[in-house]
């Protein structure tokens, strides 16, 4: 899975992950890394997530560019949530 993120607000916050995990970034479910500017999934685990963000943000967009590789779960799906709680269980998911 590859994700490259920008938020627009007052200004524009994008994370490009430059060979580093981004700070204020928390794993919910998983194990990941970052390398060549990608934030990819390493294990093989049902739903997987991995959160970040201010619950400050009001009125925001987000863009996102994901690949889906192949996985071992059956549903090989993707899922952006927003909005969710501190467990990555209530929330909006797209």
């Amino acid at each position: 899975m590859f994700l490259a993120i920008s938020f627009a607000t007052a200004g524009i916050w994008e994370e490009n992950f430059d060979d580093r995990m981004p700070e204020g970034w928390k794993t919910i479910v998983g194990k990941w890394k970052v390398t060549k500017k990608t934030l990819t999934q390493i294990t093989n685990e049902s739903y997987c997530k991995i959160m970040f963000g201010d619950v400050a943000w009001k009125d925001y967009s987000v863009s996102v560019d994901i690949t889906v590789g192949e996985g071992q779960h059956p549903c090989n799906c993707v899922g952006l949530l927003i909005r969710e709680d501190q467990e990555g269980e209530n929330g909006y998911r797209f």
